[in-house]
């Protein structure tokens, strides 16, 4: 067995899609949670997704019990 075979691996879940995907996954019910990080002023110009729930990226440490736990997230 090779080194890099006793290595553990990875347990990072993450995911990367494209928004197209995004929204085909949402109009098919799939149930995630939404997290803009976006300054406000971002959310004024830009606009968003329905359903998000905006934690600004400066302010998610204080407020990170504000996402849930088991649920899929999708951060933006």
């Amino acid at each position: 067995m090779s080194k890099s075979e006793n290595k553990p691996k990875s347990s990072d879940p993450t995911t990367r899609f494209d928004p197209k995907l995004l929204k085909e996954r949402l109009k098919q019910g799939e149930e995630v949670f939404l997290l803009d990080v976006r300054r406000p002023e971002e959310l004024k110009q830009i606009g968003t997704i329905a359903g998000y729930h905006h934690i600004p990226m400066d302010q998610l440490e204080d407020r990170i019990s504000e996402v849930p736990k088991g649920k899929p997230l999708v951060v933006f």
